[in-house]
Order: structure tokens, then C-alpha cells, then sequence
């Protein structure tokens, strides 16, 4: 049972250290970074053209935003605030639950001291919301496991439930399967309380649905498809035409218009080789007979298929970095655009001092700062003995948005990157304290 807290705004004061540290990064690197995928959708928000290539719901979020101030620095204070907020509360959350009081700190100490969070959240992407969103949605399902689902009857909880999966849902191309494949699990899981779960799940698809239907027709967004999973299909493709493996005449001819040349580059790690030289048609690349060409070159060989998926979500397993491989961090200052943004540091000196630990952290720490298998680990170690010694198997259930996010990304991902997984991080420093110490301290 939920235990009574400290402090009554004790998740206040978890979440202010880290916006004090987050802000120093934020003046150091000012106004953000923004990528490529950043000033495509600063543009569409100057224009009011939207197209849904990167999540429209996201770049209508930073739309509303800037309407206070016009400036990245507007979206990364609400991105601060926002992660703050959600990380405090997640900590008040836990320690109400039994963790021992020094254990809040000792994550918000990891997060503070990590550049890998403090880059993250000031970069203008849509994963940034997305992991703060999961983190949300994660903690109350942390508490329905603590109080064996009860906590869904309190008034307004579905609400709140389905209204954070829609988010999830909202803020990435991805996150409807977490949201909805968790709401699921709920509902099979705790069935006694099925009209709760069921009415968080109808919530969420009405808003999700509501969303992307009139919200957006109203706007005026243009419905692109985002080639995700084709995407996927072409990196593995690139695979099967650098092996020995035969292609008829007619798949050669559907390749050709997707890319010119019977070797496509190929980089297990990172797909920019082969999509971004120009040479690569994306429209062609939605054919569907992408996806039965992939099923018959997997059937026809499908060694050259595990040599790619192994090495491909490398990310998702492996504790340190492959030598040689590749693997997207941050880039915590604005590329050269059209658009008059550019970097103007405020604080110079501190910038140089957290350039020189990013770059250290990169070399010496990567396995811990920057890759997320070992905190991954680390969660599941601590759900593991938590329900071993307590006998609450269903709180395996906290890892289901993580898991049902990074799995996918195991053989549809054309390349590694932290933002994927920044919300495993999060979650994972979050709660792995809570499971290997409740009930083995008591000090309160």
C-alpha cells in the first residue's frame, strides 16, 4: 500500500535541481539543437504547412509553445519544466511506495550528472516529449501494479491513464503500439477491473483518433506517410545486395527504381549511407512489394537476415559499443539553416567545460551515459528480485511500454540512436532503486 510521503511538495523539490542543471545546459548551448528533422519542422510552423513525415502533433506542440516567444529556447524551457515535473512526481511517487528516502536523490544525482540527459532534453526533437510521455504513462503503471490495479478506481484515474497514452501515441509514429499494446496488457491482466481499463483505452483512441482526424484536417496537414517500416524493409535489402544472394530480373528492376546501382551501401549501424546521397527515392521505396520482395530474400537466405538483425539492434542488447560501429547521440547546437537560427552561447565557459566531459563521457563512460542496455538490465534485475521476494509477479508489467518500444526497434530500425531510447534511460534510473531496495531498508 501507498505509504505517506515526506513532504507534502516533495516532487517539487526532486524536480528543481534539475532544472537548475538542465537551464545551465540550455544557457550554455542557446538557444537548443536542432537537426535537420528540427528546421524542417521550425519551417513548417513559420509557414502553417503541416505534412505528418515527422509526427504533425508534435510540431503543432511547438507551434502553441512558441506563440509566447518565437524562439527554440521557448520549446526547451517547456521541454525542462515538462521533464522535471514528470521525473519529481515519478520520485515522490516511489519513495510514497516504500523506496528509501536517499534513494530519490540518487537518481536525481545520475540525471544531473549525466550530459546525456542534459543534451537530450535541450535538443528540439519530437523523442523528447515522446520520453517524457512514456515516463508518465510508465509511473501509472507503476502504481497499478503497487496496489493490485485499485488505483484505477480512484476518481479520474482512467482518465488520466488514457489521456498519457494518447500522448504516447501522439508524439511518435511508434507509440501507438505502446500505448495501446499496454492499455491490452492491462485489460488481460487485472480482467476483474476490465471496464476501467476499457474505458482509458477508448479515451485514448478518441483523442488519438480525434487528433489525427479533424484536428488535423481543420490545420490543413497534409497526411504524408512517414516510410518507417519501408524504410526498414530497403536497410535490409541494402544487406541481401552485398551478399551472394540471387535476385530475379524483375526484383532487380523494382530496386532500381528505389536506387540506381546493383550494390547498395550498407552500414549495419546507420542507414545515412544509403538514404541520404541523393541517389535514394523514397516515394518508390512505399511500394508494397518491398515488404513481400524482404520475406522472400529472408526465406531465400535467411542467414544474411540474423547476421543483420544481430548486428542492427546491437543498441537494444549490447552493454558496450561495437568497434567501428556507429551511433546517433545529440547535437547540441542548430545546423546551418535558412531560417536566421544559430547558436549563441550565454555562457561560454561553462559551454567549453560540458564540451570537454560530453567528449569524455563518449569515450570513457559510453557504456554507462550513453548506452541504455545496462540500465535495461539493471530494471529487469530489480523487477526480477522485487517480484521473487514479494510475490508480485504483475509488476513486471512497468516494463511493457519500455519493452514494447525498444522491441520493434531490434528489426525495424535503419539506425542506432539514443533518442530511441532515451525513455528506457529515464524509466530505468527512475525505478531500478525502488525494486532492489524496497522493503530491504526501512528508514523512516
Amino acid at each position: 500500500m501507498e505509504s505517506s510521503s515526506p513532504s507534502r511538495f516533495a516532487g517539487l523539490w526532486y524536480a528543481i535541481p534539475l532544472m537548475t542543471v538542465w537551464s545551465i545546459y540550455l544557457l550554455a548551448y542557446w538557444p537548443g539543437g536542432m537537426s535537420n528533422d528540427s528546421i524542417d519542422q521550425w519551417a513548417q510552423m513559420l509557414t502553417f504547412k503541416f505534412t505528418d513525415w515527422h509526427p504533425a502533433f508534435h510540431t503543432l506542440t511547438n507551434w502553441l509553445i512558441t506563440r509566447f516567444w518565437l524562439s527554440p529556447a521557448t520549446v526547451v524551457l517547456t521541454q525542462i519544466i515538462a521533464l522535471s515535473v514528470v521525473l519529481g512526481w515519478g520520485l515522490d511517487v516511489v519513495r510514497r511506495f516504500g523506496a528509501p528516502r536517499w534513494m530519490p536523490w540518487l537518481a536525481i544525482s545520475f540525471f544531473a550528472f549525466m550530459p546525456s540527459t542534459g543534451l537530450m532534453v535541450i535538443m528540439l526533437w519530437k523523442d523528447v516529449f515522446y520520453s517524457i510521455s512514456v515516463v508518465a504513462f510508465t509511473v501509472l503503471i507503476f502504481k497499478i501494479t503497487m496496489t493490485e490495479g485499485m488505483w484505477i478506481q480512484q476518481p479520474a484515474a482512467w482518465a488520466c491513464l488514457g489521456v498519457f497514452a494518447a500522448l504516447v501515441a501522439l508524439y511518435r509514429q511508434n507509440g501507438p503500439i505502446v500505448a495501446f499494446g499496454t492499455l491490452l496488457c492491462l485489460l488481460i491482466v487485472y480482467q476483474a477491473m476490465w471496464k476501467y481499463w476499457a474505458f482509458a483505452l477508448v479515451l485514448a483512441f478518441i483523442i488519438w483518433m480525434g487528433i489525427r482526424g479533424p484536428v488535423y484536417d481543420w490545420v490543413g496537414v497534409h497526411k504524408t506517410s512517414s516510410p518507417g517500416v519501408e524504410i526498414a524493409f530497403t536497410h535490409l535489402i541494402a544487406r541481401y545486395t552485398n551478399s551472394d544472394t540471387l535476385f530475379s530480373l524483375e526484383e532487380r528492376s523494382l530496386l532500381r527504381r528505389i536506387r540506381p546501382g546493383e550494390n547498395w551501401p550498407y552500414n549495419c549501424y546507420m542507414e545515412g549511407p544509403l538514404f541520404f546521397d541523393g541517389k535514394f527515392n523514397f516515394t518508390a521505396s512505399m511500394d508494397r512489394d518491398l515488404a513481400i520482395l524482404s520475406a522472400k530474400l529472408i526465406y531465400r537466405n535467411p542467414k544474411v537476415f540474423l547476421e543483420h538483425l544481430t548486428c542492427n539492434s546491437s543498441f537494444i542488447f549490447q552493454i558496450t559499443q561495437p568497434s567501428g560501429s556507429k551511433y546517433e547521440t545529440t547535437i547540441p547546437y542548430i545546423i546551418p539553416n535558412q531560417l536566421g537560427l544559430v547558436s549563441e552561447s550565454k555562457l561560454p565557459g561553462v559551454k567549453i567545460l560540458l564540451d570537454h566531459w560530453t567528449s569524455e563521457s563518449l569515450q570513457s563512460f559510453n557504456w554507462i551515459i550513453w548506452r541504455v542496455p545496462f540500465w535495461e538490465y539493471l530494471l529487469l534485475a530489480g523487477v526480477i528480485i522485487y517480484g521473487v521476494r514479494s510475490k508480485n509477479w504483475k509488476a513486471f508489467l512497468v516494463l511493457v511500454p519500455i519493452l514494447a518500444n525498444m522491441l520493434p526497434l531490434a528489426g525495424f530500425t535503419a539506425g542506432q540512436a539514443f533518442r530511441y531510447v532515451f525513455s528506457t534511460m529515464l524509466v530505468s534510473v527512475l525505478m531500478s532503486g525502488f525494486y532492489f531496495f524496497k522493503g530491504v531498508t526501512q528508514d523512516d
